[in-house]
């Protein structure tokens, strides 16, 4: 029967346990601890450990956010007030 090392991965994000092999693991930045670091504001995120489900969210939604705009956001204001102007038409009074 044939052995091969694993690395057990415990999940900083989500309760969940991996193993994986060794050439398997994501690799952190050279002197850091962490294999995700974000700061936003007060709000401060650090994963040292991710699983492959987890990675793939976070590297998703990070991609999202770094990525850059080219048109402007929607008006929500004036969407709100085109919907209050349109009238609906008052049922049938039953005499």
């Amino acid at each position: 029967m044939a052995r091969k090392q694993v690395v057990e991965i415990k999940c900083d994000r989500c309760p969940r346990t991996e193993y994986t092999s060794e050439d398997k693991v994501p690799k952190k930045p050279e002197g850091q601890r962490f294999l995700f670091a974000g700061r936003f504001g007060a709000t401060k995120i650090e994963y040292e450990d991710l699983c492959s489900v987890c990675m793939q969210i976070v590297s998703t939604r990070f991609d999202e956010i770094k990525k850059e705009l080219t048109k402007m956001a929607p008006d929500r204001h004036s969407k709100k007030q085109k919907q209050d102007k349109i009238e609906t038409p008052r049922p049938p009074q039953r005499s």
